[in-house]
């Protein structure tokens, strides 16, 4: 190897280092000393000095478990066409600290492990324990374009329920409106005191009247106030307690009021009633002077409350009309013998007065099952243990709540007949105590509640769609018309052969002579002749109308389903080749539906049929089979006589 002088290494290690300048300028563009001196990389200088601009992001940030600050940092500068830009600063130093609402500054000791990716460090950070409020997030980042602060806000709250209630629900402008809220843990509903809220008050068109900060108490309640001016506009006002996520938000109504000129009172004279009872309601309206609203209409409903349903006769609105002393009295009616346990009746009154006026009054009704009612309460939320001695305490009272002291009271096992129980008396306050052992599980049936369907809102099952007269080539005259109405009450005798759930048109031709008499009707539904058409027919045929000349009418009538019981055949097995069987049947079971249109219910006839078919013939011959024992339809024997007949 030949070695070269040492002035020749120094020209080529200078013409190297040259080179070496000039491939790192390539790569860190054109404007290397913006690298070198704000750590940005630029096709073109920037005019001016580079700008830093943070971000800041927060990831799971809490005070138990580790989160994670995502901080990036953005030059932004002038370039010399006049024009502003911007790049992402690829070197800076990120501290954070925890500002708390007094302006308390903690510094945050970040976790070693801090990675960097797309030119944004992400730092791990646990943040302390710390109360309740709004902090503050700050960061200071250290950049060779500059350094930087930025604040992002940080609420740290536990999750929690907020719950407002306004001491009315009625304000008059000028009063003052006092409202109370209380805050509690949603882990454990535990009271939160010393937690940082917002009281916010709307008026009706939504703009907030009022924004104030507070703190609950040690039962964390919080109380708040607003004076309401005496011009106040009136409506649904809202009060809003926020705390963090936890939010409430209520409406109150402002509006001038003044006492009503008159009033309605109402009661029931006995404090319970019982299987058997009619009960009744009196009432009397009388003006705030004390005389009395005579001849006032009186408006009654009635709203239950309890599992069991009342007769649906009983929730019929019902008005009266005050006698001369302004009383009025109705009875509610039998209370049926399947009343269980306790039910109330609530009964709102509604009196208008000569002038219009009106004014509203109740009462209450209780029905009872017993003459006592008792109450068991155990220490595991109203459950027993199997097999366990189980502390019982029974509360006795009357139905209307009076308690019982004294009373001897008896429990025993409801599915054990032979258990002859345990008695205790019932100290002052009507509470006696058991120690129970209830045994092995056992499955008692309790009776079910009666079930009331409500009855079934009248259909029209007719309706005249159209009448012509042919002869007269126009509509049918008024003496016609008059006619059609009878007609057309008639008509609705034959809903039963439209089909369950459905509605036809039926088109009827009646030729009626000068007598008055129809000569005769034609009946189809489209082009078809069907059970409905032919009972069309029929019921016309010997209807009349008016007389003194010749008519030949066309008539259109929609005929709807009643909802009467249906029935259906099951052909499915039977054998051989039945074309046409199952269309047959369906017409004559319409035929017989009327048969059926009394039963209430649904079920199965239990009598089966054999259809037997001669060769060469379309005539199909039924013979009745025995009935099926097993089978426990709602068909009475009468039922089924008639289907038989129909077929």
């Amino acid at each position: 190897m030949r070695k070269l002088p040492w002035k020749t290494l120094l020209a080529v290690f200078a013409v190297g280092s040259g080179a070496l300048v000039v491939a790192c300028a390539g790569l860190l563009g054109p404007c290397w000393s913006s690298w070198a001196g704000d750590g940005v990389l630029l096709d073109e200088c920037p005019v001016g000095d580079v700008r830093p601009v943070v971000s800041v992001e927060g990831n799971a940030l809490g005070r138990k478990d580790e989160g994670t600050v995502i901080v990036g940092v953005t030059g932004h500068y002038a370039t010399r066409w006049g024009g502003f830009g911007e790049t992402p600063v690829r070197r800076f130093d990120a501290t954070l600290a925890l500002v708390s609402p007094d302006g308390t500054e903690t510094a945050l000791t970040p976790s070693d492990d801090v990675e960097t990716y797309g030119f944004r460090a992400f730092i791990p950070v646990k943040l302390p324990a710390v109360p309740d409020g709004d902090y503050t997030l700050r960061v200071t980042v250290d950049s060779p374009a500059g350094d930087a602060t930025v604040d992002a806000p940080l609420p740290l709250y536990q999750p929690a329920l907020a719950h407002v209630l306004p001491n009315s629900p009625l304000f008059e402008p000028g009063q003052e409106m006092k409202f109370r809220g209380v805050l509690l843990g949603a882990a454990d509903l535990a009271p939160l005191a010393g937690r940082p809220v917002v009281w916010r008050v709307y008026d009706p068109a939504g703009e907030l009247l009022l924004e104030e900060k507070a703190v609950t108490g040690a039962y964390g309640i919080v109380a708040g106030t607003f004076p309401l001016a005496p011009d106040a506009e009136s409506g649904p006002w809202a009060i809003e307690l926020m705390s963090g996520a936890a939010t409430d938000r209520v409406s109150v109504d402002v509006k001038p009021f003044t006492l009503p000129r008159f009033t309605v009172e109402g009661a029931s004279p006995r404090a319970t009633w019982a299987m058997g009872e009619t009960p009744v309601v009196e009432g009397v309206v009388r003006y705030t002077s004390g005389a009395p609203v005579a001849n006032a209409p009186v408006r009654v409903t009635m709203r239950a409350d309890g599992a069991w349903p009342p007769p649906p006769a009983w929730a019929e609105e019902r008005t009266l009309v005050t006698d001369a002393k302004g009383g009025f009295r109705f009875d509610v009616g039998l209370v049926p013998a399947d009343l269980r346990g306790r039910a109330t009746l609530a009964y709102t009154f509604t009196a208008t007065d000569e002038a219009g006026d009106t004014a509203t009054g109740g009462a209450r009704v209780l029905l009872s099952e017993d003459a006592v009612a008792a109450e068991a309460v155990t220490e595991l939320q109203g459950g027993l243990v199997a097999s366990a001695n189980n502390r019982v305490y029974v509360r006795v009272t009357t139905p209307d709540g009076r308690i019982l002291p004294g009373a001897s009271v008896k429990v025993t096992r409801e599915w054990d007949a032979s258990d002859p129980g345990l008695v205790a008396t019932a100290d002052a306050d009507g509470v006696a105590r058991f120690q129970l052992d209830p045994g092995e599980p056992t499955t008692v049936v309790v009776p079910p509640m009666p079930v009331r369907p409500r009855p079934r809102a009248a259909v029209e099952t007719a309706r005249l769609v159209s009448a012509r007269d042919a002869l007269a080539d126009g509509a049918v005259d008024l003496e016609g018309r008059v006619a059609l109405d009878r007609w057309t009450a008639r008509v609705r005798g034959c809903a039963l052969r439209v089909p369950a759930g459905e509605e036809r048109d039926v088109q009827v031709a009646v030729l009626l002579g000068a007598d008055g008499r129809a000569r005769a009707v034609d009946a189809a539904v489209g082009t078809e002749e069907t059970a409905l058409s032919r009972c069309v027919a029929g019921t016309l045929a010997g209807e009349s109308g008016p007389r003194g000349r010749d008519r030949l009418w066309s008539i259109a009538w929609t005929v709807r389903d009643p909802g009467a019981p249906s029935l259906g055949a099951d052909t499915s097995t039977l054998v051989g080749d039945v074309a046409g069987l199952d269309e047959a049947l369906d017409a004559r079971l319409l035929d017989a539906r009327a048969c059926a249109a009394s039963e209430v219910a649904g079920g199965e006839l239990g009598r089966a049929w054999r259809a037997a078919v001669t060769v060469g013939s379309r005539a199909v011959t039924l013979t009745a089979l025995a009935a099926d024992a097993s089978v426990s339809g709602w068909a009475s024997p009468a039922t089924t006589a008639c289907v038989e007949r129909a077929l």
